[in-house]
């Protein structure tokens, strides 16, 4: 006997991408692209699921367009025997009329949209029976879902949840379904297809993982840095096998960068060291440049360099003779510096000095 299925979450398809100005509709049409490979995967590794736990769009009514990509990439796995389910997040939630997941049709995959786990769907896969067990959270309808959650007997019982491990009291992100680690051991459940965390992570019990987060196929933020992922599930023993499959088409990372001892021209050339058409870059300049840095200069002479750039000065004037150059300046940072050393000679207050 073996089963597998692949585990995708926080896809967030139609999502705004504001911070990253003219470049925000390539992003939109990245995340459209990896769906779409996604579901090539599925088809490829033969797997007898596809589990979406949660937040595959950005909004409770996304557009036309991202609404017909999910309906042709679910219409594709059906045309394969592929079953799709489906959980709502906290972005694209049904608990609204105008929900997408109740007025639109989604070919060949069962939406869960009732606050409790009361319609498991079973099918067959390799001899063996499965049974998919979904929740639409209302935490005004039903604060604790688990409790509802019913294992079916001799079968292979598999749950979807967009919820928050372990959350921290009074950060509104972790608010949404809070669930502890224990609560994830569940008698006669096999394996928790968990959404809403961007980062992967595996839950064990006994030596045996019961869930996980895949985390975000796609950097959806800059500091959601490194590798995403998709998993690939497969169930042949007593614990079941994850495999990370790598997705995102384009990285985001964060450097420090140290500019100590540096010109313009050489932060430009730090800097463009590490371009790439498919990195976004938050760049920390630290440490005591030669100079005072224009980082309009620096980001106009890097502009096309990288698919993203954001800058962000944390270097320190009190360096060397850098207080002298700058004061001898005739420009405002100069006669800014003067100024500055004027008040801390006519100051006996330590403090204000400082």
């Amino acid at each position: 006997m073996s089963v597998r299925v692949l585990h995708v979450a926080d896809m967030h398809l139609g999502r705004s991408f504001t911070y990253l100005g003219d470049v925000a509709a390539v992003r939109r049409r990245d995340l459209a692209g990896t769906f779409a490979r996604i579901c090539a995967i599925a088809v490829e590794r033969q797997v007898a699921a596809v589990l979406i736990a949660g937040d595959l769009f950005d909004s409770f009514n996304p557009s036309r367009a991202m609404v017909e990509l999910v309906q042709t990439q679910l219409g594709h796995l059906q045309a394969e025997g592929i079953k799709a389910f489906i959980v709502p997040g906290d972005h694209d939630t049904s608990w609204y009329e105008r929900s997408v997941f109740r007025t639109t049709a989604f070919p060949g995959a069962h939406i869960f949209i009732h606050p409790v786990f009361d319609d498991p769907q079973q099918f067959e896969a390799d001899g063996v029976t499965c049974v998919v067990h979904g929740i639409a959270h209302n935490p005004m309808a039903c604060p604790d879902p688990l409790q509802t959650l019913r294992p079916v007997d001799g079968a292979l019982n598999l749950a979807i949840l967009h919820a928050t491990v372990d959350a921290v009291e009074g950060v509104e992100e972790d608010s949404y379904l809070p669930v502890s680690r224990q609560d994830l051991s569940q008698p006669g459940l096999h394996y928790i297809a968990l959404g809403h965390a961007h980062a992967r992570a595996v839950y064990e019990h006994a030596g045996n993982v019961v869930a996980a987060y895949p985390g975000g196929p796609e950097s959806l933020r800059p500091e959601e840095t490194g590798e995403r992922y998709v998993a690939i599930v497969e169930f042949s023993g007593e614990s079941p096998v994850i495999e990370w499959i790598p997705m995102h088409g384009r990285e985001a990372r964060i450097e420090r960068v140290n500019v100590t001892g540096c010109d313009e021209q050489d932060v430009i050339r730090k800097l463009h060291s590490m371009a790439s058409d498919n990195l976004l870059l938050t760049a920390h300049l630290v440490g005591y440049p030669r100079a005072v840095l224009s980082l309009d200069r620096i980001q106009r002479a890097l502009a096309g360099a990288f698919f993203w750039l954001e800058i962000d000065d944390h270097t320190r004037l009190s360096s060397s003779d850098l207080g002298e150059r700058v004061a001898g300046e005739a420009a405002i940072s100069g006669r800014f510096v003067q100024m500055l050393r004027r008040r801390i000679a006519a100051t006996s207050d330590t403090q204000e000095r400082l």
